[in-house]
């Protein structure tokens, strides 16, 4: 097995980013299921599906910053989903990627596939920060010059993987308030019963009643919304 000394610079900079990120990635999403490589300081992770670049969206800041604690030159993570098979991956063109200058894009494409899932992952973020400050907020509800910019299906796809979120996080919040029944747990309860059906319903805060959380969430989950708190 070779050691650091006898590996180039990009290699021993790859290896240690292997085991940095083994560290770092949540037990759940494993570095074995990923493909990565480093170019002009960044680094590019192709993962499986949409549901793992999902979870990139979201943890990729932090990870970022833990990558830059130990090697500064880093400037960014970009990831996407690794093509089928039947897609040829390295097919080379003689026009060089717009952004990074690789040669390694389909022909007749001026973006090679991570920086156009770069711009993909740029929209996601947009939308979800839409949805973090107005989760009522409708597509059509969007300025002109924000619907240019973001796609409706990445829109709602966005909106429905919030709406699953909001949901499982409900789930582990009132089997936290069963462990320790204080306020703090019922309040933060509350507040997610109310940003579930809000953004469900695409309904403004002050039009929400109790009969819109009666209708949209379990009879157990309605129960412990409407006790008092103590």
């Amino acid at each position: 097995m070779l050691t650091d000394s006898l590996l180039n610079p990009i290699l021993r900079q790859q290896t240690r980013l292997l085991h940095l990120l083994k560290q770092t990635l949540p037990s759940t999403m494993k570095i074995e299921n990923m493909t990565l490589y480093i170019q002009s300081n960044r680094v590019y992770i192709g993962v499986q599906n949409a549901m793992v670049a999902q979870q990139w969206v979201y943890i990729k800041n932090k990870v970022l910053e833990k990558l830059k604690e130990h090697d500064k030159s880093i400037k960014e993570i970009r990831v996407q989903i690794e093509p089928s098979e039947n897609y040829q991956r390295h097919q080379k063109s003689q026009t060089p990627c717009q952004q990074c200058g690789t040669i390694l894009l389909r022909e007749g494409e001026s973006l090679c596939s991570f920086c156009r899932s770069f711009e993909l992952d740029a929209q996601r973020q947009r939308i979800f920060q839409f949805l973090r400050e107005a989760p009522w907020i409708r597509y059509q509800d969007l300025d002109e010059i924000d619907r240019k910019l973001i796609d409706y299906e990445a829109f709602m796809r966005e909106r429905t993987f919030q709406i699953n979120r909001i949901y499982d996080k409900i789930g582990m919040e009132y089997w936290s308030w069963h462990r320790n029944k204080n306020v703090t747990s019922l309040n933060q309860f509350k507040t997610s019963i109310e940003e579930y059906v809000i953004t469900k319903l695409n309904i403004h805060p002050q039009d929400l009643t109790g009969d819109h959380i009666k209708s949209n969430v379990s009879a157990r989950w309605y129960k412990l919304y409407e006790q008092r708190n103590h």
